[in-house]
Protein backbone atom coordinates (compact mmCIF):
# COMPACT_ATOMS: atom_id res chain seq x y z
CA UNK A 1 0.00 0.00 0.00
CA UNK A 2 2.83 2.41 0.86
CA UNK A 3 4.40 2.08 -2.58
CA UNK A 4 0.98 2.66 -4.21
CA UNK A 5 -0.13 5.68 -2.18
CA UNK A 6 0.81 8.08 -4.98
CA UNK A 7 -1.95 6.42 -7.05
CA UNK A 8 -4.58 8.10 -4.83
CA UNK A 9 -3.40 11.50 -6.05
CA UNK A 10 -3.00 10.22 -9.62
CA UNK A 11 -6.53 8.83 -9.83
CA UNK A 12 -8.03 11.96 -8.24
CA UNK A 13 -6.37 14.37 -10.68
CA UNK A 14 -5.88 12.42 -13.91
CA UNK A 15 -9.12 10.50 -14.33
CA UNK A 16 -11.72 12.17 -16.51
CA UNK A 17 -15.06 10.71 -15.45
CA UNK A 18 -18.36 12.47 -14.84
CA UNK A 19 -17.81 11.93 -11.09
CA UNK A 20 -14.41 13.64 -11.19
CA UNK A 21 -16.00 16.65 -12.90
CA UNK A 22 -18.67 17.00 -10.22
CA UNK A 23 -18.54 19.74 -7.61
CA UNK A 24 -16.27 18.87 -4.62
CA UNK A 25 -18.74 20.48 -2.22
CA UNK A 26 -21.58 18.28 -3.46
CA UNK A 27 -19.35 15.20 -3.19
CA UNK A 28 -18.45 16.14 0.39
CA UNK A 29 -22.15 16.50 1.32
CA UNK A 30 -22.98 13.21 -0.40
CA UNK A 31 -20.06 11.27 1.13
CA UNK A 32 -20.66 12.34 4.73
CA UNK A 33 -24.43 11.88 4.44
CA UNK A 34 -23.84 8.40 3.01
CA UNK A 35 -21.29 7.67 5.73
CA UNK A 36 -23.79 8.66 8.41
CA UNK A 37 -26.47 6.39 6.90
CA UNK A 38 -24.01 3.48 6.66
CA UNK A 39 -22.92 3.79 10.28
CA UNK A 40 -26.49 3.82 11.59
CA UNK A 41 -27.84 1.08 9.29
CA UNK A 42 -29.22 -1.84 11.26
CA UNK A 43 -30.01 -4.55 8.72
CA UNK A 44 -28.17 -6.52 6.06
CA UNK A 45 -30.48 -5.49 3.21
CA UNK A 46 -29.58 -1.80 3.54
CA UNK A 47 -25.88 -2.56 3.81
CA UNK A 48 -25.85 -4.77 0.71
CA UNK A 49 -27.84 -2.19 -1.30
CA UNK A 50 -25.50 0.59 -0.14
CA UNK A 51 -22.49 -1.57 -0.97
CA UNK A 52 -23.89 -2.06 -4.48
CA UNK A 53 -24.27 1.72 -4.80
CA UNK A 54 -20.61 2.21 -3.83
CA UNK A 55 -19.55 -0.40 -6.42
CA UNK A 56 -21.54 1.48 -9.08
CA UNK A 57 -19.85 4.74 -8.07
CA UNK A 58 -16.41 3.13 -8.45
CA UNK A 59 -17.26 1.89 -11.96
CA UNK A 60 -18.85 5.22 -12.92
CA UNK A 61 -15.68 6.99 -11.77
CA UNK A 62 -13.60 4.73 -14.07
CA UNK A 63 -11.46 3.67 -11.11
CA UNK A 64 -9.70 0.27 -10.92
CA UNK A 65 -12.19 -1.75 -8.90
CA UNK A 66 -9.84 -4.50 -7.67
CA UNK A 67 -7.18 -1.98 -6.68
CA UNK A 68 -9.65 -0.09 -4.49
CA UNK A 69 -10.96 -3.38 -3.15
CA UNK A 70 -7.43 -4.38 -2.11
CA UNK A 71 -6.87 -1.06 -0.34
CA UNK A 72 -10.17 -1.50 1.51
CA UNK A 73 -9.05 -4.91 2.78
CA UNK A 74 -5.95 -3.31 4.32
CA UNK A 75 -8.19 -1.03 6.37
CA UNK A 76 -10.47 -3.94 7.23
CA UNK A 77 -7.71 -5.39 9.42
CA UNK A 78 -8.45 -2.70 12.05
CA UNK A 79 -12.16 -3.41 11.81
CA UNK A 80 -11.44 -7.10 12.27
CA UNK A 81 -9.90 -6.46 15.69
CA UNK A 82 -13.10 -4.71 16.82
CA UNK A 83 -15.30 -7.41 15.27
CA UNK A 84 -13.39 -10.15 17.11
CA UNK A 85 -14.29 -8.53 20.42
CA UNK A 86 -17.97 -8.86 19.47
CA UNK A 87 -17.76 -12.59 18.79
CA UNK A 88 -18.39 -13.23 22.50
CA UNK A 89 -21.86 -11.67 22.09
CA UNK A 90 -22.84 -12.75 18.57
CA UNK A 91 -21.07 -13.87 15.40
CA UNK A 92 -23.88 -12.19 13.46
CA UNK A 93 -23.06 -8.84 15.09
CA UNK A 94 -19.35 -9.30 14.33
CA UNK A 95 -20.06 -10.05 10.65
CA UNK A 96 -22.42 -7.07 10.38
CA UNK A 97 -19.76 -4.80 11.89
CA UNK A 98 -17.20 -6.02 9.35
CA UNK A 99 -19.58 -5.30 6.47
CA UNK A 100 -20.23 -1.78 7.76
CA UNK A 101 -16.52 -1.09 8.26
CA UNK A 102 -15.70 -2.40 4.78
CA UNK A 103 -18.45 -0.26 3.20
CA UNK A 104 -17.29 2.90 5.02
CA UNK A 105 -13.65 2.33 4.07
CA UNK A 106 -14.49 1.70 0.41
CA UNK A 107 -16.69 4.81 0.34
CA UNK A 108 -13.89 7.01 1.73
CA UNK A 109 -11.35 5.52 -0.69
CA UNK A 110 -13.75 6.25 -3.56
CA UNK A 111 -14.10 9.84 -2.32
CA UNK A 112 -10.33 10.46 -2.04
CA UNK A 113 -9.63 8.90 -5.45
CA UNK A 114 -12.36 10.87 -7.22
CA UNK A 115 -11.76 14.29 -5.65
CA UNK A 116 -8.49 16.23 -5.93
CA UNK A 117 -7.10 17.44 -2.61
CA UNK A 118 -6.30 20.86 -4.08
CA UNK A 119 -9.99 21.27 -4.90
CA UNK A 120 -10.93 20.34 -1.35
CA UNK A 121 -8.37 22.69 0.23
CA UNK A 122 -9.62 25.58 -1.88
CA UNK A 123 -12.86 25.55 0.13
CA UNK A 124 -11.14 25.73 3.53
CA UNK A 125 -12.29 29.06 5.05
CA UNK A 126 -9.14 29.98 7.03
CA UNK A 127 -6.10 31.02 4.94
CA UNK A 128 -3.52 29.84 7.52
CA UNK A 129 -5.13 26.41 7.74
CA UNK A 130 -5.39 26.27 3.93
CA UNK A 131 -1.66 27.03 3.59
CA UNK A 132 -0.78 24.36 6.15
CA UNK A 133 -2.86 21.74 4.35
CA UNK A 134 -1.39 22.58 0.94
CA UNK A 135 2.22 22.47 2.17
CA UNK A 136 1.59 19.27 4.16
CA UNK A 137 0.02 17.72 1.09
CA UNK A 138 3.10 18.68 -0.95
CA UNK A 139 5.50 17.01 1.49
CA UNK A 140 3.41 13.97 2.41
CA UNK A 141 4.06 12.02 -0.79
CA UNK A 142 7.76 12.97 -0.71
CA UNK A 143 8.09 11.62 2.84
CA UNK A 144 6.27 8.38 2.02
CA UNK A 145 8.41 7.82 -1.07
CA UNK A 146 11.66 8.56 0.78
CA UNK A 147 10.73 6.30 3.73
CA UNK A 148 9.73 3.49 1.35
CA UNK A 149 13.12 3.67 -0.40
CA UNK A 150 15.03 3.62 2.91
CA UNK A 151 13.01 0.62 4.07
CA UNK A 152 13.73 -1.27 0.84
CA UNK A 153 17.47 -0.58 1.20
CA UNK A 154 17.38 -1.81 4.81
CA UNK A 155 15.54 -5.00 3.77
CA UNK A 156 18.09 -5.67 1.01
CA UNK A 157 20.78 -5.44 3.67
CA UNK A 158 19.01 -8.10 5.76
CA UNK A 159 16.71 -6.12 8.05
CA UNK A 160 13.71 -8.41 7.44
CA UNK A 161 15.81 -11.42 8.49
CA UNK A 162 17.09 -9.88 11.72
CA UNK A 163 15.85 -10.50 15.25
CA UNK A 164 12.79 -8.58 16.42
CA UNK A 165 14.66 -6.18 18.73
CA UNK A 166 17.27 -5.49 16.04
CA UNK A 167 14.51 -4.73 13.52
CA UNK A 168 12.74 -2.47 16.03
CA UNK A 169 15.94 -0.52 16.71
CA UNK A 170 16.73 -0.22 12.99
CA UNK A 171 13.20 0.97 12.18
CA UNK A 172 13.35 3.61 14.93
CA UNK A 173 16.67 4.83 13.50
CA UNK A 174 15.20 4.98 9.99
CA UNK A 175 12.17 6.95 11.21
CA UNK A 176 14.35 9.37 13.24
CA UNK A 177 16.69 9.92 10.30
CA UNK A 178 13.72 10.47 7.98
CA UNK A 179 12.20 13.06 10.31
CA UNK A 180 15.48 14.99 10.55
CA UNK A 181 15.94 14.81 6.78
CA UNK A 182 12.35 16.04 6.24
CA UNK A 183 12.80 19.00 8.59
CA UNK A 184 16.01 20.00 6.80
CA UNK A 185 14.32 19.67 3.40
CA UNK A 186 11.29 21.70 4.60
CA UNK A 187 13.60 24.48 5.81
CA UNK A 188 15.48 24.58 2.48
CA UNK A 189 12.22 24.64 0.48
CA UNK A 190 10.80 27.41 2.67
CA UNK A 191 13.91 29.56 2.16
CA UNK A 192 13.68 29.02 -1.60
CA UNK A 193 10.01 29.99 -1.52
CA UNK A 194 10.87 33.20 0.37
CA UNK A 195 13.55 34.03 -2.22
CA UNK A 196 10.95 33.58 -4.96
CA UNK A 197 8.55 36.03 -3.30
CA UNK A 198 6.41 33.80 -1.06
CA UNK A 199 4.64 36.05 1.49
CA UNK A 200 2.91 33.33 3.49
CA UNK A 201 -0.24 33.29 1.37
CA UNK A 202 -1.36 30.78 -1.23
CA UNK A 203 -4.21 31.96 -3.40
CA UNK A 204 -6.77 29.41 -4.53
CA UNK A 205 -9.90 30.97 -5.89
CA UNK A 206 -12.48 28.31 -6.53
CA UNK A 207 -16.09 29.23 -7.15
CA UNK A 208 -18.87 26.75 -6.63
CA UNK A 209 -20.46 26.18 -10.02
CA UNK A 210 -23.10 23.50 -10.39
CA UNK A 211 -23.34 21.78 -13.76
CA UNK A 212 -25.02 18.78 -15.38
CA UNK A 213 -22.20 16.60 -14.02
CA UNK A 214 -23.49 17.30 -10.51
CA UNK A 215 -26.88 15.82 -11.39
CA UNK A 216 -25.46 12.29 -11.03
CA UNK A 217 -24.21 12.92 -7.47
CA UNK A 218 -27.49 14.63 -6.59
CA UNK A 219 -29.46 11.61 -7.83
CA UNK A 220 -27.22 9.26 -5.81
CA UNK A 221 -27.72 11.46 -2.73
CA UNK A 222 -31.49 11.38 -3.18
CA UNK A 223 -31.36 7.61 -3.74
CA UNK A 224 -29.44 6.72 -0.56
CA UNK A 225 -31.74 8.92 1.54
CA UNK A 226 -34.89 7.37 0.00
CA UNK A 227 -33.53 3.85 0.62
CA UNK A 228 -32.96 4.77 4.28
CA UNK A 229 -36.52 6.11 4.63
CA UNK A 230 -38.30 3.31 2.71
CA UNK A 231 -36.37 0.35 4.17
Amino acid sequence: MTSEIYLVDLYANKKNSIIHKSSPILKIIFTFTFLFLLIFSKDYLKIFIYLGIIFSLVFLSKLPFFKLLKWSLYGLIFGLMFALSQLFYSWNLALFTLLKVFSCILLMIWFTTSTGFIELFSFVPFKTLKNMLLLTYRFFFMIVDSFSRRLKIANVRGLNQSKFLVRLKSLSNIIAHELIHTLEKAERVYKLMILRGFDGKISLNKKVKLSLNDLVIFLYLTGVILIWIIL
